[in-house]
């Protein structure tokens, strides 16, 4: 019975898959993602100019854009200059455009060529900057702007702090965020900043099975799925996250991190482990409670200049942080990026989107590390995340989409 039942949910979704394989080109189920603020290292970049001239180019526009030596703190350093958000954020964004515009050289690849793009923070901008939505001069110029922004919104006299709570979902700390955020806005001094705690990104699933159990439901198998040997279990599973993709009704437990006020996480933090709501959490590296309500200033900030900009449509599309949604006409990035300083990122749901709408099977990370290949195999283990970390690996990236 368990194999007659696993066969029959095979055999529907093979159909579903030949129908999607179908489909031509596999550029079309690749995308570019971006990373954000963090993959900055002194050396970056460095091998990348000297190896290819188009990058040298790239980061010699960066610095006339900037009127700044970037290209030379990046290569030389020191590192604690290098990661001031202010040199960190247009570092990383020029890094990832040289590392495209050698692809784009040596493949002549177009952007509206692939499925879709997603940038994870600041990895908007070079997703805006790929899909020709803004030029990268434009972009430098504001992410250098972004970055002085961010870095001045917190006040001085509180110390800021983000912490990644592990296996939870916003819904379950909502009440706790809600409780402790309520706290200190009843015992504010008139005359001192409010202490508070927000969600600033929602990152991973813990696991994957949800996605079986709720799809085979939707299918007419109900629960019964649970009880498939875990051999026919797997190849069922294969099949249907590439084609018959059902989202569900219920949070799979999620990497969620926090941010905000020092003493205000902590709170939050103590709460949810105590009750059980997260299992354990890790102090993240940072300068600024960074995605919470404490960056509204770096918003306002960049209301204006991003205003100024000339915007064009995206080449392809770029799924939006702030709503999980690819958003094709560029004019309304202005506000999605507004949204985006203090709002959170929502990463799993981005990858989700990106795999279950536009069928990605493939991810392209353009950046100095594997950060978003981590995050993206967690979401979609069955994805293929390419790196471009080192000039092997970008050497063996052209060379794979050169032959699809």
């Amino acid at each position: 019975m368990h194999h007659t039942l696993s066969f029959l949910m095979f055999r529907i979704c093979c159909s579903r898959l030949y129908s999607r394989l179908a489909t031509p080109g596999q550029r079309r189920l690749t995308a570019f993602c971006f990373p954000g603020q963090g993959t900055q290292t002194v050396g970056m970049g460095k091998d990348l100019a000297d190896a290819h001239p188009v990058a040298r180019r790239t980061f010699d526009e960066v610095d006339a854009a900037l009127n700044d030596k970037l290209s030379h703190l990046m290569f030389n350093g020191p590192l604690d200059k290098l990661t001031l958000t202010a040199n960190a954020q247009p570092a990383i964004l020029a890094h990832s455009i040289a590392l495209l515009r050698v692809i784009e050289e040596k493949t002549g690849i177009l952007p509206e060529q692939f499925g879709c793009y997603l940038g994870h923070s600041l990895g908007e901008y070079s997703a805006l900057v790929a899909t020709q939505a803004i030029s990268l001069s434009a972009a430098a110029s504001i992410v250098r702007l972004r970055g002085e922004a961010m870095q001045g919104a917190f006040p001085g006299t509180l110390r800021p702090r983000m912490v990644a709570l592990l296996p939870t979902t916003p819904a379950a700390l909502q009440p706790i965020l809600q409780s402790v955020n309520e706290q200190f806005a009843a015992s504010a001094t008139k005359g001192t900043p409010t202490e508070s705690c927000d969600i600033a990104n929602v990152n991973t699933p813990k696991q994957v099975w949800f996605v079986l159990l709720e799809a085979a439901e939707a299918f007419g198998f109900g629960a019964r799925v649970s009880k498939i040997p875990p051999a026919d279990r797997f190849a069922f599973f294969f099949v249907l996250r590439r084609c018959a993709f059902v989202p569900t009704h219920s949070q799979p437990k999620q990497q969620v991190v926090l941010s905000g006020s020092e003493t205000a996480v902590a709170r939050v933090v103590d709460a949810a482990l105590f009750s059980k709501v997260a299992r354990r959490s890790v102090d993240l590296n940072i300068s600024a409670p960074f995605h919470s309500r404490w960056m509204a200033p770096a918003a306002d900030a960049l209301r204006q200049p991003l205003g100024r900009i000339k915007w064009r449509d995206p080449m392809s599309p770029v799924i939006s942080n702030v709503t999980a949604a690819e958003c094709t006409v560029g004019e309304e990035w202005v506000d999605l990026l507004l949204r985006q300083v203090t709002a959170p990122v929502l990463w799993s749901a981005s990858v989700s989107r990106a795999v279950n709408h536009f069928k990605i099977t493939n991810f392209v990370e353009l950046g100095g590390g594997t950060t978003l290949k981590g995050l993206i195999s967690q979401i979609d283990p069955l994805a293929v995340t390419k790196t471009t970390a080192s000039l092997e690996e970008l050497e063996l990236l052209i060379r794979d989409l050169n032959a699809s």
